[in-house]
């Protein structure tokens, strides 16, 4: 009889030890998906702090690309003005410069030209 009471003692040691490991098993799932769920949490906070900083420095960017846009406009719509006072004042210069030396040509032979003497 001391067998029997020994092999019931021993199964229900043996169901007691596996309830305390799926126990432990089920604590040990919840505290890892408790940890997954706690660092999902902080990755999601930390991407939205750095696209907050990003849109600000983007912000900011633009601003500064916007003021030397303006600067950049300024400096091209003044150089267009002198460009096209030059052309105006010295218009009629030109014309004649150029008349002139098309319609007085004076033919020379070149410095290199080597004429056939035999």
């Amino acid at each position: 009889m001391s067998s029997t009471n020994a092999s019931v003692q021993l199964n229900q040691a043996k169901k007691n030890a596996t309830a305390k490991i799926e126990e432990a098993r089920a604590r040990k799932q919840k505290r890892i998906k408790e940890a997954k769920d706690l660092a999902k949490a902080e990755i999601e906070a930390y991407k939205l702090e750095r696209e907050d900083k990003f849109r600000i420095m983007e912000k900011n960017l633009n601003l500064a690309d916007g003021a030397s846009g303006q600067m950049n406009s300024e400096y091209l719509t003044e150089s267009l003005h002198k460009i096209e006072s030059n052309y105006k004042m010295n218009k009629e210069q030109a014309i004649e410069a150029l008349l002139y030396h098309v319609l007085n040509v004076t033919p020379e032979l070149h410095t290199n030209f080597k004429t056939n003497v035999a």
